[in-house]
């Protein structure tokens, strides 16, 4: 999460907003883990069928991270796992023409 947490002060400053999305933890433990991680970032809690569904069946979120660049209510960008440097964001970015999406 601190690598999250360094991309939202960045995309921050580009008046982009990083959205966090937990489908599975209940409340409390997701909270509990957030406040320990240091996250500040929005994050959305979830854990009914709906939401799940969502995540699973329509986004094809198997497993955490799950990344998706969203622009207009359309994923114009979606993919799993660690990427400390964030390379494949900031080319959706420069390709949606974000400006100063490199930082």
């Amino acid at each position: 999460m601190p690598h999250l947490q360094g991309l939202q002060a960045k995309l921050e400053k580009m008046g982009v907003i990083l959205l966090g999305f937990n489908p599975a933890d209940d409340k409390e433990v997701a909270l509990r883990f957030l406040q320990q991680a240091g996250v500040t970032f929005p994050t959305v809690l979830d854990a009914g069928p709906q939401a799940r569904r969502v995540a699973h069946e329509l986004y094809g979120a198997r497993g955490v991270p799950a990344h998706y660049i969203i622009c207009n209510g359309f994923v114009v960008d979606a993919w799993m796992g660690f990427d400390a440097e964030h390379a494949r964001a900031w080319a959706a970015f420069e390709r949606l023409g974000v400006a100063g999406s490199r930082p």
